[in-house]
């Protein structure tokens, strides 16, 4: 079957709010968020360490891929969660925690 949550074979992760009871993966949040960098910061080949202000994120695109973070994964996910974890590894880690929860993206 196609990508859910939990991602598949082919790498793919479909993160609805249908789905958000479960617990993604870290790996598959990963992916998401690097697939929204690199549509915002127009920036390919984006890893663990990557850091969103390296990248040339500034304060627009990181209000854009807040936003975009918010729907894709049902939660309420504040500026101040990005530019407190710039990484990718790092962001990525706070939102599974979040996912495990039930509360929004703090910081």
């Amino acid at each position: 079957m196609g990508g859910d949550i939990y991602g598949d074979s082919d790498g793919n992760c479909r993160l609805t709010p249908e789905k958000m009871s479960g617990n993604p993966s870290t790996d598959c949040i990963k992916k998401v968020v690097s697939r929204i960098w690199s549509e915002v910061l127009g920036v390919e080949n984006i890893d663990s360490a990557s850091n969103f202000f390296e990248l040339g994120g500034d304060s627009l695109q990181a209000m854009q891929i807040t936003s975009r973070m918010r729907r894709r994964f049902g939660k309420q996910v504040k500026l101040r969660t990005l530019l407190e974890n710039p990484t990718l590894g790092t962001l990525s880690a706070v939102l599974a925690e979040c996912m495990r929860g039930a509360n929004d993206v703090q910081g």
